[in-house]
């Protein structure tokens, strides 16, 4: 029938669409070395994924690293969740850490997604302005800690 074929359609598009999304989360931030094996609690989902990134980090994540350490002083690793529990229990793709504050990120091709599980939301057009983006990673970090302090 005419409507199974739209469903079919519909599916086929959704489908491309979230392969080009996960493909463009794994060029931005590399792929976690721990795969989702089911669902799994935050913290727990949180110590794999540090303690399985790759082996080297992707351009972009290392230049926020470094961009934050020449802003800050000290370093503040950025890691990989993308294809982890976080990534699809948590809605975190990526995140850093600062004193023990984390800050997460979800990496998105559709412009229409402002907000999400994610602290920070980033576009193709956020990545051309790195200095930016880590100012914008950087008041939501100051935001934590103010709010930690209280």
């Amino acid at each position: 029938t005419q409507e199974e074929m739209m469903f079919k359609r519909c599916n086929t598009l959704d489908s491309r669409l979230f392969q080009d999304g996960c493909q463009f989360e794994e060029e931005v931030l590399g792929r976690c070395m721990v795969r989702y094996s089911g669902y799994m609690q935050w913290a727990k989902a949180a110590q794999l994924v540090r303690n399985h990134q790759p082996a080297r980090k992707t351009e972009i994540l290392a230049a926020l690293e470094r961009e934050f350490e020449r802003r800050v002083g000290e370093q503040v690793p950025f890691y990989t969740a993308v294809g982890s529990s976080m990534d699809f229990d948590h809605g975190v793709d990526g995140f850093c850490e600062f004193r023990g504050v984390v800050v997460t990120i979800d990496v998105t091709k559709n412009p229409e997604k402002t907000c999400g599980k994610a602290d920070v939301v980033v576009h193709p057009d956020d990545l051309e302005n790195l200095p930016a983006l880590t100012a914008r990673i950087a008041r939501v970090l100051v935001s934590k800690i103010e709010r930690r302090g209280r």
